[in-house]
């Protein structure tokens, strides 16, 4: 989606950076996408958007609906257990945090209190998560270098006023 090859990979490598330094301290790694099999709730407003935009576009392109495979965790990490995980959310939601099972896992790890975020897109489910995480009583970051919004102003408008908050 990042066409900028400049800006696509200062993302790609503050990510790395930021999941480097967290598998480094044994952190708790969620690695939370979109389920591109299932649909979005029937009284979701996006529901509209994702059958006629996102949908058309996965089935001719599905590696579109993949994470990047620099940043995916290993595949013994795919499915849970350790430090890192994957969870798959139905689309529409913009908090990570729905997905089930997330908050039970965050909950029940001893010494998760703290959210650190980053993410594809800032207006989406990046300020979703960091919003409903601050909801749910979880001190949360957002590490703007490691996030991207197809509107720059977008961005910067929520990482520099917006989040911080």
């Amino acid at each position: 989606m990042i066409k900028d090859e400049a800006k696509k990979e200062k993302l790609i490598g503050s990510v790395k950076t930021l999941l480097e330094a967290a598998r480094k301290n044994n952190a708790t790694i969620v690695h939370c996408l979109i389920n591109t099999a299932q649909d979005p709730p029937v009284a979701n407003k996006a529901r509209e958007h994702w059958y006629t935009v996102h949908k058309p576009m996965l089935e001719s392109m599905p590696n579109m609906g993949a994470e990047y495979d620099e940043i995916a965790p290993k595949k013994a990490a795919r499915g849970g257990g350790g430090h890192e995980s994957v969870s798959l959310r139905a689309p529409g939601y913009r908090s990570v945090l729905v997905a089930e099972g997330i908050v039970p896992l965050l909950r029940e790890t001893p010494g998760i209190k703290h959210l650190i975020l980053g993410g594809i897109a800032t207006s989406g489910a990046v300020l979703g998560t960091a919003t409903h995480g601050t909801d749910l009583d979880f001190v949360v970051t957002v590490v703007g270098d490691a996030c991207w919004d197809p509107n720059q102003e977008v961005h910067n408008a929520l990482i520099n006023t917006v989040i911080p908050t």
